[in-house]
């Protein structure tokens, strides 16, 4: 039975990103990404800012109701990538951009990722720029050594060449998911 003061009481709405939603950000960022690939003239000399920027770009402009920030405070730190619901400022998505130094700075950056979040944020990625010629070998690294993270739960799926589904958990509670989609660009310099 429900009380009259229950009946009365507003009950909070929270904003959360629907999966099919998460899923077209996920393939706007790759799509983006693999478009810059052929196009060195805007990867070539930039900084991780430079090109999250270009990402950003397109992401806050493609959905309604939303608003993306680049370098926004969360929890412990700055994030790459945060989009917020416009009606309350609620976080729908946060994503980490890193330039590929080898696999204990992948895990790094995962627990960088991580430590942004709080128990309401879900839907995450790690983008990834490889400026190094062999592009392929990175794959296979970050393959292996992304199971060796403490957080790690599961692999999803392989949705690309270059992009993996995850799930991880939290570092302050094992029981809370997080949706981690880590997508790799091959950015090389040219000689």
């Amino acid at each position: 039975p429900v009380s009259e003061t229950a009946k009365n009481t507003k009950k909070e709405r929270i904003p959360i990103l629907q999966e099919e939603v998460y899923r077209d950000i996920k393939d706007v960022l790759y799509n983006v990404g693999k478009a810059i690939e052929r196009k060195p003239s805007i990867y070539l000399k930039k900084h991780e800012e430079d090109l999250r920027d270009i990402f950003l770009l397109f992401l806050e402009t493609r959905y309604n109701s939303t608003s993306g920030v680049g370098e926004a405070f969360n929890k412990k730190g700055k994030t790459d990538i945060l989009l917020k619901y416009a009606g309350d400022g609620t976080n729908l998505f946060v994503a980490e951009c890193k330039f590929w130094k080898g696999q204990k700075k992948l895990l790094e950056g995962i627990d960088q990722l991580l430590s942004y979040l709080t128990h309401r944020d879900s839907k995450t990625a790690l983008i990834i720029f490889v400026d190094q010629k062999e592009f392929t070998s990175v794959i296979n690294t970050l393959k292996v050594e992304i199971v060796k993270h403490s957080q790690f739960k599961r692999h999803i799926s392989d949705n690309y060449e270059s992009s993996f589904s995850y799930e991880f958990s939290l570092p302050s509670d094992s029981q809370k998911i997080i949706h981690l989609e880590v997508i790799i660009f091959h950015f090389p310099k040219i000689s």
